[in-house]
């Protein structure tokens, strides 16, 4: 027990210095990171989604005021 939390201590510890490093180092801007991080993780997403059949619960969504309210505003707010 001691030694697998030894070993995920030393990864966990590792992994944060890594990322701020390379967080530094990259000459990217804030805006540029998010959109970097969420493209990156849009792609295994939409794989499962679709293993996991969940077009058809956005089809079958009733699109009423309330649902409209919480999508619509950030995708216009993306857009522009």
């Amino acid at each position: 027990m001691l030694h697998a939390f030894s070993r995920r201590y030393v990864a966990f510890t590792f992994e944060g210095i890594y990322v701020k490093h390379m967080c530094e180092s990259v000459p990217m801007t804030s805006w540029g990171r998010v959109y970097y991080t969420n493209a990156m993780s849009s792609v295994p997403l939409l794989v499962i989604a679709l293993f996991l059949n969940e077009q058809q619960t956005i089809l079958n969504l009733h699109w009423g005021f309330e649902v409209c309210m919480c999508v619509c505003p950030p995708v216009i707010v993306r857009v522009y």
